[in-house]
């Protein structure tokens, strides 16, 4: 657990650092100088992105995790495995450009009456996916090593400072709409080219061949896997992805912009998984691989109650200061209406962190074709649900219908697992958690009739002299539930692992300062 530990809490203090700027652009930047159709717009490109990204790279970014020990050797090549993990995608993503050029119209021509916008700005799909896609495969070929920390400063801080400049640029006036647009795509280039930068200067950019080594066996074996790694990997982005697009062929952009508003307050819950599931994934394969069903249980249950406790704190941090939150933000009224997308899509993350890496266990497997099976089936309630939900219910529709999806999915997969594997991640102490957090919500709920009654200074703005309390009350409830959840959390020791790495970094910083 050493290098997992140091690897996923440098992960998680960038991914935060990443998700303070997020919150800046979401909730400040974005909707003092966007409208919301604008807003919806991004999201939409990214959403979209992504899913395309995910189609085209083949399935190499889990494939050569799967079969890295096959390839492992002592010269640093690899046996030419990255030849392979860079040719594939491309030829994947010239597929995807042929059926784009043939039938763009068709495929854009649900979004035409409710998101005309997107209509309009779709071809920026074509840069931006394709160096999601790239940025996609040097990151897992970078966690092979062990090495997550540089390749998440790009991603979660780099390019949300650059998105930052982008919209500050627009709406100071210093650029249009359409060269917001070239800047904000090509900020993912400028990234992917930092990443390969990155892997150079460590040594671990080999594209030197081997075809001798990669046998018709081999071969079949890999592709195999990456076909239902494929069909499974755009299952899951269309899990998660769905709710965005489909809103803005239902609804529009400008719901799209409330819901993605309200997701990014809720996904902030999942960032622990996101640092501890990239560095965990090459060590499950060399786990599965040896039948080291030791390992895999211990790293099983200590992530899940590590991650818990994670999201517990931070899901809580957000649900007790909604309100404020949105108060705060500027059109924070008209962004009010996903204060439940919050709510379903937070619940939803928290049983995903409780599961752990049961995905991760079942796709290094010889069962990792269930995973096909299992997101085929959700991918299709994705889309029903949503279909369902949204023309009635709008954004609480699709963020119910999502964390429906999720919670399904990670249900029958914590099932699989403990049928196959004869393990599971919970313990007596996620038990005693759930008591802690619940606990802890009853013991804010308590702060309620305050008044503040505020000096107000001669010459204070007025939106200073209303803020001041949302802020006041944001910062109570913020630190009474911290001090309730994470003194419990703390004192019954629910995670010795956690405990003990906080006494590590308390010694550190009182030795740097000479106590």
């Amino acid at each position: 657990m050493g290098i997992i530990k140091r690897q996923g809490i440098k992960g998680t203090v960038v991914s935060y650092l990443g998700i303070l700027i997020g919150y800046l652009n979401m909730m400040i930047i974005f909707p003092m100088f966007l409208e919301k159709d604008q807003i919806g717009l991004i999201s939409v490109l990214i959403g979209s992105a992504s899913l395309i990204a995910v189609f085209s790279q083949l399935g190499m970014s889990n494939t050569v995790i799967r079969f890295f020990p096959n390839f492992r050797d002592d010269d640093r090549n690899h046996r030419g495995l990255m030849v392979w993990m860079l040719i594939v995608p491309a030829l994947g993503y010239l597929v995807f450009l042929l059926l784009w050029l043939f039938f763009r119209e068709a495929i854009l021509q649900p979004y035409a009456e409710q998101s005309p916008m997107f209509v309009e700005h779709a071809n920026w799909l074509l840069p931006m996916s394709l160096f999601m896609m790239f940025s996609l495969l040097l990151e897992s070929w970078s966690s092979l090593f062990q090495r997550i920390t540089t390749p998440r400063i790009i991603r979660e801080l780099a390019l949300k400072l650059m998105a930052t400049l982008a919209v500050v640029l627009y709406g100071k006036g210093l650029i249009d709409f359409s060269v917001f647009l070239i800047l904000f795509a090509a900020s993912y280039g400028i990234g992917t080219v930092l990443l390969s930068i990155y892997l150079f200067q460590l040594g671990r950019w080999h594209i030197k061949p081997d075809w001798a080594f990669m046998t018709p066996l081999l071969r079949r074996e890999m592709a195999v896997y990456s076909f239902f790694i494929i069909l499974g990997g755009v299952g899951s982005s269309l899990i998660t992805r769905i709710d965005q697009i489909m809103l803005s062929e239902l609804v529009g952009l400008e719901s799209v912009a409330i819901y993605t508003i309200a997701m990014s307050m809720a996904v902030v819950i999942e960032i622990p998984m996101r640092a501890m599931m990239q560095i965990s994934a090459p060590i499950v394969a060399e786990a599965v691989a040896a039948d080291d069903r030791q390992t895999l249980l211990s790293l099983y249950q200590k992530s899940s109650i590590t991650q818990l406790i994670a999201g517990g704190l931070i899901f809580g941090g957000v649900w007790i200061n909604v309100e404020n939150i949105f108060a705060i933000m500027p059109q924070g009224q008209a962004f009010l209406a996903g204060k439940y997308v919050i709510f379903w899509i937070g619940l939803s993350k928290l049983f995903d962190l409780a599961t752990s890496i049961n995905g991760i266990i079942i796709n290094n497997s010889k069962y990792y074709r269930v995973s096909l099976y299992l997101m085929a089936v959700l991918a299709v309630l994705a889309i029903v649900s949503n279909r369902i939900f949204i023309p009635d219910y709008g954004v609480n529709g699709a963020a119910f219908a999502t964390a429906l999806s999720l919670f399904l999915y990670n249900a029958l997969m914590l099932i699989f697992v403990w049928v196959k594997f004869r393990m599971q991640p919970f313990q007596w102490n996620t038990f005693k958690l759930l008591i802690v957090f619940l606990f802890s919500l009853w013991v804010n709920s308590l702060i309620t009739g305050l008044e503040y009654n505020w000096p107000v200074l001669s010459g204070m703005p007025a939106v200073l002299v209303a803020t001041l309390p949302v802020l006041f009350d944001l910062i109570l409830r913020s630190a009474v539930f911290f001090l309730v959840f994470g003194g419990l959390c703390w004192g019954l020791k629910i995670s010795p692992d956690l405990n003990e790495t906080i006494k590590n970094l308390i010694n550190r910083a009182l030795k740097v300062l000479g106590i």
